[in-house]
């Protein structure tokens, strides 16, 4: 996988996704592979644009529930619905021409708020691999954006564990139970469905560690 990301050659920066379920180690991954890749890398955050901040989400997810309506309560609850899209592919188009990109009011998983600003910048636009970090990276309308789709598979069990331990700062056990079953209601069937699209299915069997002897 190493091998091949490093000698496939595009006239513009490489573009290479990672995806798997929220606590699956994406993140580790993606610093990791950045490390063995023998070009210039930056590392770009798909939670960087979700559309609200945690609070507001979850009033939005309140409201919509108080209503009893169905379809806004799919529209609301879906995590894939959380994000930007748009904005997201906008801002990755905008890397790969000009070699840098300035977010404001970015989202910031410490705190569930929209405070952060980031800067990424390519040292050479030509040789260099954008490494994108994101759960729902396989449908067809975002797969498009990535010359290269890596999908982590853990186990479900593992990444709710996880994200529960993650989260446990900024949220009730109740909200933490619910997430964890819209987990089960959205992301499995996801994952179901679009599992096919990556290029290359990396088991959480693999330590973070030896990723250098893949």
């Amino acid at each position: 996988m190493v091998e091949y990301i490093k000698a496939k050659e595009t006239d513009k920066p490489l573009v290479v996704f990672v995806c798997g379920f929220g606590g699956a180690g994406k993140t580790t991954f993606c610093h990791k592979l950045a490390g063995l890749l023998s070009r210039p890398c930056v590392v770009f955050e798909t939670d960087w644009y979700a559309k609200y901040a945690t609070a507001e989400r979850k009033e939005r997810i309140k409201a919509a529930r108080a209503l009893q309506d169905q379809d806004l309560i799919e529209m609301e609850e879906n995590p894939k619905n959380w994000y930007d899209w748009k904005a997201l592919i906008s801002g990755l188009q905008l890397l790969k021409t000009n070699g840098q990109l300035r977010i404001r009011h970015a989202w910031c998983q410490k705190t569930g708020e929209k405070q952060l600003s980031i800067e990424l910048i390519l040292p050479n636009v030509l040789n260099s691999v954008i490494i994108c970090d994101g759960i729902y990276l396989l449908h067809d309308e975002i797969r498009q954006a990535a010359d290269v789709c890596i999908r982590l598979d853990t186990t479900l069990d593992t990444c709710l564990e996880r994200g529960r331990n993650r989260d446990a700062h900024r949220s009730t056990p109740e909200y933490l139970d619910y997430k964890a079953a819209l987990t089960r209601k959205y992301d499995e069937p996801y994952f179901e469905c679009f599992g096919m699209n990556a290029d290359f299915v990396v088991s959480a069997a693999i330590p973070a560690e030896s990723l250098s002897i893949i």
